[in-house]
């Protein structure tokens, strides 16, 4: 994985194969298909190296703001994708091809944790309103939106994620 992790940082996603990563492991191309059985598989399970690599370990400490906490998640995000330029965007066009679905549930599985990391200090912060909830616009509603936009900010370019923190500070803190 460290070695296809160097490939899709220096040459990008669509650059790791089975040839590509045989050569830079110096291997012979058919040991490689014994821990992959197809390029699908071995883009997949690079994908979600690179997530995790990305995402590291991002928890917040103890009593922060839930607003810093997401800007925090942000910056984390964007300074991880540093390391791997064009990840993001090419990652989300193999999510947008893949007909089994299996690049999609890579992504899931990354921005699950985020999700759950997200809700557990939105519920642990004291300082929340929770009265702006409701039954159609719950925890879980305002989680998505967040990472909608963080989503939607990263592919754009946005530096920071200001506009989106004034927003969620002048929604739940009273």
């Amino acid at each position: 994985m460290r070695a296809c992790r160097k490939i899709v940082a220096e040459q990008g996603l669509p650059a790791l194969n089975m040839r590509t990563l045989a050569k830079e492991c110096g291997i012979a191309l058919g040991t490689l298909y014994n821990y992959y059985s197809d390029k699908d598989e071995l883009v997949i399970a690079a994908t979600e190296s690179v997530w995790q690599d990305i995402l590291g370990n991002n928890e917040p400490e103890n009593g922060v703001r839930f607003t810093q906490y997401v800007a925090h998640i942000y910056e984390h995000i964007l300074s991880g994708l540093k390391d791997y330029p064009d990840f993001f965007a090419a990652h989300s066009m193999s999510v947008a091809r893949s007909a089994k679905g299996k690049a999609r549930g890579t992504m899931e599985r990354c921005f699950g944790r985020i999700r759950k990391e997200l809700l557990a200090d939105l519920l642990a912060d004291k300082g929340v309103d929770c009265s702006v909830f409701s039954d159609t616009f719950g925890e879980e509603n305002l989680i998505e939106h967040i990472l909608d936009t963080i989503t939607i900010s990263i592919i754009k370019g946005k530096p920071d994620c200001a506009a989106l923190t004034e927003i969620l500070d002048r929604l739940l803190y009273r």
